[in-house]
């Protein structure tokens, strides 16, 4: 989760699991570099399998999820506005959705912008982290380079950004197995799926296990479980708070499946990796 603070700008590197809420005061860059990502913007979903670029404004709720080198540069509009004064800024300003309003903003980036990209962010990490003299000046800088290749890319129309949408195309089972990696705390259905790839619930069923040699929520409750086995390994979340984390309401339900896929309970395997 973002949270506000005292920092200017912020960048987040190769977390598939960006979320924002609705916030004043704040303008998100989401860049991925490389692979795809399942991106929810608002009521939006898109499925990206592109190099691409979003401005999103604060009031605009944000989620991800992902494969591949991705950034998320997290600034106060505060900051960004004050860039814009500048007369180099004003004539970028026009790339910047409304802050309250949106809409987001949506770029295809071609090879040469990413290989520009990725090490302007890293110095905007970088100077973040260390603050040495001048180091605002620096990040402008490297703000002001990457609004000039987005200028240069071009805002994707309604149009082409539609081309992403999940709705409009139909899924191959390969499809469903990604989404499913990416999305498995979510709660979908046989039928929901089904749709996606134009089958009837039987025959994707059938055609599900035959390519991905498990049938379906066989698959997801596996994907649930090593998710949860990460987590048991990583931090300090309790049982019921993981088991909501990867998908389950119900932690009975967690737990016996949990013990079918690794011969004990949740809380066992935590005590085994600390003792």
């Amino acid at each position: 989760m973002i949270h506000s603070g005292p920092v200017i700008c912020q960048i987040y590197h190769d977390s598939y699991h960006h979320v924002s809420t609705p916030e004043e005061g704040r303008l998100l860059f989401f860049f991925q570099l490389e692979g795809s990502a399942s991106v929810h913007l608002g009521g939006t979903v898109l499925d990206v399998q592109d190099s691409c670029a979003f401005i999103m404004p604060s009031a605009l709720s944000f989620r991800v999820r992902g494969r591949g080198r991705a950034r998320l540069l997290d600034c106060r509009i505060s900051y960004i506005n004050s860039l814009l004064k500048s007369s180099i800024g004003s004539a970028l300003s026009s790339l910047l959705p409304s802050v309250k309003t949106g809409p987001f903003r949506a770029y295809c980036l071609s090879g040469h912008s990413v290989l520009r990209l990725e090490p302007l962010l890293d110095i905007i990490s970088e100077e973040t982290g260390l603050k040495r003299s001048d180091y605002l000046d620096m990040i402008h800088f490297q703000i002001f380079e990457i609004l000039i290749l987005l200028r240069r890319e071009g805002a994707l129309s309604q149009a082409d950004i539609e081309t992403w949408s999940v709705s409009q195309r139909v899924w191959q089972i390969e499809d469903v197995a990604e989404f499913i990696d990416s999305n498995y705390d979510i709660p979908f259905t046989l039928e929901e799926l089904a749709v996606r790839c134009n089958l009837n619930p039987s025959y994707f069923s059938r055609a599900f296990r035959e390519k991905m040699g498990l049938p379906l929520f066989e698959y997801i409750n596996r994907m649930r479980i090593g998710r949860a086995v990460q987590l048991l390994k990583n931090t300090n979340l309790a049982i019921l708070e993981i088991a909501m984390t990867v998908g389950y309401n119900n932690v009975s339900f967690f737990n016996r499946y949990f013990r079918k896929l690794k011969g004990c309970s949740p809380g066992e395997f935590r005590k085994k990796i600390l003792e």
